[in-house]
């Protein structure tokens, strides 16, 4: 039960933290929930959040864990922050060159974005623009998490446990 509690309270401190990194215009004063911008409602914006989980291959990096922010105010930001990661001894990684991968289709279009970051005892964050255009529709196709060599490491998902 504790593990499980500190994986809760991980994960909505890093929503919290992502939340709080959008920028006053997107914050709004009041809102329809506890956290909810004032114009969340009238689909001025959205968001897309999941959190991320090591792909079931093995012999690659694992990590205890990862969330992904995309915020569609201003030109779409992508926020993502990833801990514990470990090579196959168990030692935290040190390396440059590591990759998150999003495909969108952003009005019908596929278009790739690629947010390097490097990782500091098995750790890193990263948050970029992506320029897209006010009115655009950005689809989520693809989420990857890659080392420099392009193996995947990381995927959208959720872990199950009691």
């Amino acid at each position: 039960m504790k593990g499980k509690l500190i994986g809760l309270g991980v994960t909505l401190a890093v929503v919290g933290v992502l939340w709080f990194a959008l920028p006053e215009s997107q914050a709004g004063e009041a809102s329809m929930a506890p956290g909810m911008p004032e114009n969340f409602s009238s689909k001025k914006f959205g968001f897309f959040a999941t959190s991320v989980i090591p792909d079931a291959d093995t012999g690659d990096f694992t990590f205890k864990s990862g969330f992904l922010l995309i915020s569609g105010g201003n030109e779409g930001r992508a926020s993502f922050i990833i801990f514990g990661v470990e090579d196959p001894g168990g030692d935290d990684v040190d390396n440059e060159g590591n990759k998150l991968v999003l495909v969108l289709k952003v009005n019908g279009t596929s278009q790739t974005f690629t947010l390097n970051f490097d990782l500091d005892d098995g750790f890193s964050s990263v948050s970029d623009d992506l320029n897209l255009d006010d009115e655009d529709e950005a689809e989520v196709v693809q989420v990857s998490v890659q080392d420099p060599s392009a193996n995947t490491f990381g995927v959208p998902g959720l872990r199950i446990e009691d």
